[in-house]
C-alpha cells in the first residue's frame, strides 16, 4: 500500500498518505486489542483496494 500511495503525486496522492499515516497511528494505539485491530485493517485494505484500481497500483 504505502509503496503505491508513494509513487502517486497531487493533492489526492497528499491525501491519501496523510490518511495512511493517521491509519498507522490509529493501529498503534490499539494495542494489543487483535480483533478491532483486525476489523480495521480488513476496513482499510477494503477501502484501498478500491482506490488502487484509480490510482493504477
Amino acid at each position: 500500500m504505502q509503496t503505491c500511495v508513494s509513487a502517486q503525486s497531487g493533492a489526492a496522492a497528499d491525501a491519501m498518505k496523510a490518511s495512511l499515516d493517521q491509519t498507522k497511528a490509529t493501529w498503534a494505539s490499539m494495542g494489543a486489542d487483535k480483533a478491532a485491530l483486525g476489523q480495521a485493517c480488513k476496513a482499510a485494505s477494503d477501502a484501498f483496494a478500491a482506490q488502487a484500481t484509480a490510482m493504477k497500483c
